[in-house]
Formats: structure tokens, sequence, C-alpha cells
């Protein structure tokens, strides 16, 4: 199945479903995922904190991005599996995603309108353990970002081309569930309905995202009906879906189990 494809089997699936754009869909959301500012995110510490550590194990894992720590000597980087103190080098290990950074990344990133929304667990700790973030904007603010992503930087004037005068579409971001969570793949659909429900209240329906392609969310986004439209030097791929509206109707109207199997049936296809 090719990615016309996919989206054309999209549009079957929800053809006749209703859009919900004022949070009365049938397919509730549960009360563990929080739809957070920028203010509350970075103000409430313990949510904070959380999210800070969730983050770090989602990207440090030598399975994903392994971006677990880097050496403050001669820059390598190691997964958070890694258990010695110093590099062989013998340079200090520091995390590669620091608090300070992540605090000042997310000052810039989730400027409103921007998506931000924490899966939290069940248990009574009610510890995160998932996240999804993006902003909505136009091409301004979508190259200010790129050129402050270290994974992409420099490829700026590359999507703006690609992408034309669109005006402002949804900058789909980082979208991450711990493995050791043990939630399930249903929290991704709810995380991504959630972020797309956000633009479409701002009047958008297009989406852009990268990612390497060995994350899941590669193959999630291509069963979705994105098109990969631009690969860097370092295997990051640009995806990009002209209109989420189908996908977004189905996660709506059906249950986050069954729109998985939909999702999990595309990617299957795909491959």
């Amino acid at each position: 199945m090719t990615t016309s494809a996919a989206r054309k089997y999209l549009a079957e699936v929800s053809d006749g479903l209703p859009l919900f754009t004022n949070e009365d869909s049938p397919i509730e959301i549960p009360p563990n995922f929080m739809r957070l500012t920028r203010e509350h995110l970075l103000g409430d510490a313990t949510l904070w904190k959380g999210f800070v550590s969730c983050f770090q194990a989602v990207f440090g894992s030598k399975d994903t991005w392994g971006e677990g720590f880097v050496c403050d000597e001669c820059g390598k980087v190691l997964p958070i599996e890694e258990t010695a103190r110093r590099c062989a080098c013998g340079g200090n290990l520091l995390d590669f995603h620091g608090e300070r950074q992540l605090r000042r990344r997310m000052e810039r990133e989730l400027e409103p309108p921007s998506v931000c929304t924490l899966l939290l667990s069940e248990n009574p700790l009610h510890e995160v353990v998932g996240f999804c973030l993006g902003f909505i904007g136009g091409a301004e603010r979508l190259s200010q970002y790129i050129a402050s992503d270290g994974h992409v930087r420099g490829y700026e004037d590359a999507v703006a081309e690609a992408l034309g005068d669109r005006g402002d579409i949804l900058f789909f971001d980082e979208t991450g569930i711990r493995r050791d969570s043990g939630v399930g793949f249903s929290p991704v659909v709810l995380l991504t309905r959630l972020a797309f429900e956000r633009a479409c209240q701002e009047g958008v329906a297009a989406v852009l995202t990268w990612t390497a392609r060995k994350s899941p969310m590669y193959r999630i986004c291509r069963a979705l009906g994105f098109c990969e439209f631009l690969e860097t030097d370092r295997g990051i791929a640009f995806l990009f879906l002209e209109d989420f509206v189908p996908a977004l109707k189905v996660m709506q109207n059906k249950s986050p189990r069954e729109s998985a199997r939909i999702l999990a049936h595309l990617s299957r296809m795909l491959h």
C-alpha cells in the first residue's frame, strides 16, 4: 500500500463521521491526560520534575535516540543505560537533555498557540509516563525553531521551499511514552488526537513533523498518510500531511483500541 492509498483508506473509514471541535466527542479523554499551558508546565514543580524525568527516559534509551549523556570533553553521546561516571576519554558525563536546557527549550517551543499534553500513570503516584508537544505557527516561527535544533539546523530554507506559502500549520514535535510504563499503544492515539484538536481550534488542518526512521513515530505518521519530503544527512526525515481531519474523525468516533488497530493495519500494509 502506498501513502496515497493509506490516505484513501482513512478517508473511506472516516466518511460520514462527524468532526467535534468543542470537546463533546463520544470518545472521552481519560482524566490522566493533562492539557497544559507553558506556564502551568514550567510553574508546577512536581509536574515539571516528572516531565523532565520522562523526557530523559524516552530520548535517552539506547533503543530510540540514545541521547542519555554527553561527554564534556570529546562530545561523545551515550544512552541512559551507560553506568560509567566518566567517558573513556576521561571526561565527565552530563545529562544530554539537562533540566535547564529543557526549560529554555519549552519556554520557546510552547509559546502560544501550542500543544502540551502529559500522560500520567493511573497509580496513586501519578507519575508522568508520556507527553505530546508542539506549536501552531507560520513559516517564520518554524524556521526559527529548525535553526535552534541541532538535529536539523541548516535545513530552514529547504523546508520553507518545500512547504511554500501555506500559512499556519501544526508542528508536531515530540510525542513519547516510557517503554517501562506498561500503558500500551492506545495512549499514542489519544495524545495525537489532542494535538490535532488543538490545531483544529486554531483553524489549522496541515501538520509537519520530523523524526528518525527507526522511531515508532515514523511508522505511525506514515500510517496516518504523512508524506516524507526531505531527509537530512543525519537520517532525519521530514514528514508532511496536508489534512489530518480524516484521521481526527476516526480518533474522535472510534475507541482508542479500535483506532490503534486501524493504524496497525495501515502500518503493516505500508511495509
